[in-house]
């Protein structure tokens, strides 16, 4: 069975050298907590990983799609869809994706004195239930956040952001009651269906949601969701959460320097063709046209 490590269509990754994060970690804003390498990884069939003498550095796994597995302690555990879980340095793992549905991934290696605080408190993966209060859009977005800054980490103010960054990034997954406490989804009753499934595409808007699975969310049929949501918007479900799709890939066209088919991976498309087909209907012109456009 081929195994690999690294080297994916469509990953992302940063890091910085050993001897420069040596130095910054003099400034106490770096030391507490840093990054030392950050990335995504999408859809990563055969990816496996194996430390067989630990590392010296904390992990943060959060799987967007599909399963994986990781065993440590003499123990396997199995990785769902919007779940995560953290390593602990000095001690050996292992951990992969699943053959028959491979996971996309974002991941961090941490340091710093604070980094233990930050390990999740059980050795097994935690879940994020996927509703309107889940904010596991606002998670990913930190991780841009993080990313993006350390990305520039050859300048020190930019480190010095990835690192603030990067305690509010972890923190959503320690204490994750607190922090999906304070959302701001639609929670009354009162609210219409339409805007709480808006609300539940943008979170998932990494991932390919069917009107079936829309449907079952809110325990409707699929008929008669597809229905009402029509009804209050006047577009079908489908069409309405492609158009969420289209409106995060223009942000990252802008904001970011990512390929179109880092983008599409990322907005949840596996064929970067067809997404470059569907943002020229939605939008009107090409990816590339676009981002030359507005920049």
């Amino acid at each position: 069975m081929i195994k690999i490590k690294e080297g994916f269509k469509g990953q992302r990754l940063a890091s910085l050298p050993e001897s420069l994060l040596a130095e910054y970690c003099a400034d106490p804003l770096v030391s507490g907590l840093y990054p030392r390498k950050i990335g995504f990884f999408p859809r990563v069939k055969y990816h496996c990983v194996r430390k067989t003498s630990g590392t010296d550095y904390y992990m943060l796994i959060f799987c967007t799609e599909g399963r994986g597995w990781y065993e440590i302690d003499g123990k396997r555990f199995t990785v769902e869809s919007n779940s995560f879980f953290t390593l602990p340095p000095d001690k050996p793992y292992a951990f992969g994706a699943d053959e028959e549905s491979p996971w996309s991934i974002y991941w961090v290696h941490f340091r710093g004195t604070l980094a233990g605080r930050l390990m999740l408190p059980a050795l097994g993966p935690e879940s994020l239930k996927v509703d309107s209060r889940s904010r596991v859009a606002s998670r990913i977005s930190l991780f841009e956040d993080v990313f993006r800054n350390f990305s520039d980490g050859y300048i020190k103010d930019s480190m010095i952001c990835a690192c603030m960054y990067l305690h509010s990034f972890l923190a959503s997954f320690r204490w994750t009651e607190q922090y999906n406490y304070h959302s701001t989804a639609p929670q009354s009753d009162q609210t219409s269906l339409s805007r709480r499934a808006i609300y539940y595409m943008q979170e998932n808007v990494t991932r390919s949601l069917t009107l079936e699975s829309l449907a079952a969310n809110f325990n409707y049929s699929p008929s008669h969701f597809s229905a009402l949501f029509k009804k209050q918007t006047g577009m079908s479900p489908i069409d309405c959460f492609l158009r969420l799709k289209m409106q995060k890939a223009c942000e990252y066209l802008e904001l970011t320097d990512l390929k179109v088919h880092e983008i599409a991976s990322t907005t949840g498309f596996a064929d970067a063709a067809y997404f470059t087909r569907m943002f020229t209907r939605v939008i009107g012109v090409s990816p590339l046209a676009y981002r030359r456009m507005e920049r």
